[in-house]
């Protein structure tokens, strides 16, 4: 028979494994895709840990039925019975397939986090890979709490004169993450302004749960959409996530270039005043000398640098990936042409 344990008794649990030995308190946080979140803040209400819940039945619970889990000690021993539960028996192999997708990706989030030469996650204190806590089965971790901003809140807060600058460095610290995923063969597939924290004026990716490693089975290869639309790269917009390289990362850091440069997120906007009627990527091209072109130019000089930053960007989202920097070494040596040189009104 199963256990019961709430939430708080497993994070209880893993700070005693840790070590903690000093007052803490426990600040739920709200829910974010398939995860149930925590803020461990210490004795002074500071917060110095995230705990992280992978709930592997996510979306599943209600089709399983509470009793059906209930009745089976690990997630295997569940997998194993999916076709004797009546009330799925005819989707059983698309609800294996989430089941192991899930799972696969807290096991991707852990083995991206340990790694020691791969500064750009938030660092890992602990992990448990498979436990049963109110009505599902879950993966969780400790990492640490990044003391900064989303992104995503930083563009809010970028005046105009401040954009070009913003911009620069934004594809200059890029460039050297997606540098070292690339190095240990990774690929985030889910670079977005609220997956990158700024703590004094450094960039953090976070949430590496859907990345593609080099040797990833046919679990997480698959062919379903992965990321966010409004910074998805063609390949994953058309399902075809399981082909997806760096260049699929810097199409996303191209797009948020120029969300931080021009204020606003050009291929959402024409998601969603085109609605089904056009090719979302085909039409930011269209514009891109255009109508982007010009809102750019309201915002710099027109100087042979500025001119080159607008190439660049305008590099990174070409719809084949043939047409973008074929390493990331060649991104950074065109940024580096221009380092110094940029001029804004």
């Amino acid at each position: 028979m199963i256990a019961h344990m709430n939430f708080a008794d497993v994070i209880e649990n893993a700070m005693n494994e840790i070590e903690y030995n000093e007052n803490y308190s426990i600040r739920s946080n709200p829910k974010r895709g398939q995860s149930r979140t925590f803020t461990i803040l210490n004795s002074v209400g500071k917060p110095i840990y995230i705990v992280k819940f992978f709930n592997y039945l996510d979306g599943l619970t209600e089709d399983i039925g509470l009793e059906n889990i209930k009745k089976y000690t690990t997630l295997d021993e569940l997998i194993d019975n999916i076709d004797e539960i009546e009330s799925i028996q005819y989707q059983s192999e698309s609800v294996i397939e989430r089941i192991l997708f899930h799972r696969k990706c807290f096991n991707r989030y852990v083995n991206a986090c340990v790694i020691e030469s791969l500064d750009c996650f938030p660092a890992l204190f602990y992990s448990e890979k498979e436990i049963y806590v109110e009505g599902s089965f879950f993966g969780y971790l400790i990492e640490e709490f990044v003391d900064g901003e989303t992104l995503e809140k930083v563009i809010e807060e970028i005046t105009i004169e401040n954009r070009l600058e913003y911009t620069v460095d934004f594809l200059f610290q890029l460039a050297e993450i997606i540098n070292k995923l690339k190095t240990h063969g990774i690929v985030h597939r889910d670079i977005s302004p609220d997956n990158i924290m700024c703590m004094n004026t450094k960039y953090i990716v976070i949430d590496p749960g859907i990345i593609k490693m080099d040797d990833d089975d046919q679990v997480t290869q698959s062919m379903m959409r992965m990321g966010k639309l409004s910074y998805m790269s063609p390949e994953q917009y058309f399902g075809n996530s399981k082909h997806t390289t760096f260049k699929s990362d810097l199409y996303a850091v191209g797009i948020i270039a120029l969300e931080i440069m021009l204020g606003f997120n050009p291929l959402q906007n024409i998601m969603i005043t085109g609605g089904n009627r056009t090719v979302p990527h085909e039409e930011l091209l269209k514009k891109y000398n255009r109508e982007y072109e010009d809102a750019y130019y309201n915002i710099v000089e027109e100087t042979d640098s500025n001119e080159q930053i607008w190439r660049i960007m305008h590099k990174l989202v070409q719809i084949d990936d043939r047409n973008r920097f074929e390493s990331v070494d060649a991104f950074m040596d065109s940024m580096k042409s221009i380092e110094g040189g940029l001029q804004k009104k």
